[in-house]
């Protein structure tokens, strides 16, 4: 008996593989306590050596404040990461810079990060106008890199729809747009594991105001509920995040009616 062999067009493996890539990072972008994850699943996925990822905001002086970082490497190896980005972060605001990669830097043995893993490559993208995200990948001869330039891409877009809407309310439009700054604080904390003893105790509120708050929120918002809230919040977050990815799309301006 003679067996048929099908053979899958690489092209198609690639956009098959990228889609299921990009389901999880949307997952994993909601919040930057999710990230922390983001390395550690690329570089199990994409059979990488080590992975790093941070977000960098500059200040109106130019200084630089590390957002976040994390790395594949294990919390031991954070200090020297943050090290090593904050100094890629120098590098590309360097007047005359120009590309998005800084190929073989050779970066993991210059930081002396743990079990030294040969050059890394750097791929730097513009979040908004304040941040940029810098991912970092070492590979066994390559491999693994190719994909990295849209992964890179695509994160960009989405901790750009992040920032957007945790910035305030009124970017995820009605009825979200109701709740005052504070609201959306408490919000933002009950969409989280905190108890409302935990979130109250984090926030600096006693439990009566949080209280007052949380019933507020469910008014403004049409629920009865916790989890029926953030259903509601996450459906809003994929809605606004497919506005940020169409092509051309000014989201403030389309919120706006613009």
């Amino acid at each position: 008996m003679s067996t048929l062999e099908y053979e899958v067009p690489t092209a198609q493996l690639d956009a098959d593989r990228l889609m299921d890539v990009a389901g999880v990072l949307r997952d994993l972008t909601r919040e930057l306590k999710l990230m922390r994850g983001i390395p550690t699943f690329l570089a199990s996925t994409m059979e990488l050596r080590r992975v790093t990822l941070a977000l960098v905001k500059r200040g109106a002086r130019g200084e630089q404040e590390l957002v976040f970082v994390a790395t594949s490497a294990g919390a031991a190896a954070e200090a020297a990461a943050t090290k090593l980005v904050l100094d890629v972060s120098r590098q590309i605001a360097q007047p005359g810079f120009s590309g998005q990669n800084l190929a073989s830097l050779g970066a993991t043995t210059q930081m002396n990060l743990p079990e030294p893993e040969g050059p890394s490559t750097i791929y730097q993208r513009q979040v908004d106008a304040d941040h940029q995200l810098i991912l970092v990948a070492s590979a066994a001869d390559g491999v693994g890199l190719e994909l990295l330039p849209l992964v890179s891409n695509y994160l960009a877009r989405e901790v750009r729809a992040m920032l957007l809407w945790e910035a305030g309310p009124e970017q995820l439009g009605d009825p979200f747009d109701r709740l005052t700054s504070r609201e959306w604080v408490v919000l933002c904390g009950l969409n989280s594991e905190d108890g409302e003893k935990q979130l109250a105790d984090r926030l600096g509120l006693s439990p009566h105001t949080l209280h007052s708050h949380i019933k507020s929120i469910y008014r403004k918002i049409g629920v009865q509920g916790r989890l029926p809230l953030l259903q509601k919040l996450n459906h809003a977050q994929c809605e606004y995040r497919m506005l940020i990815l169409q092509p051309g799309v000014d989201p403030l301006r389309s919120r706006a009616g613009g």
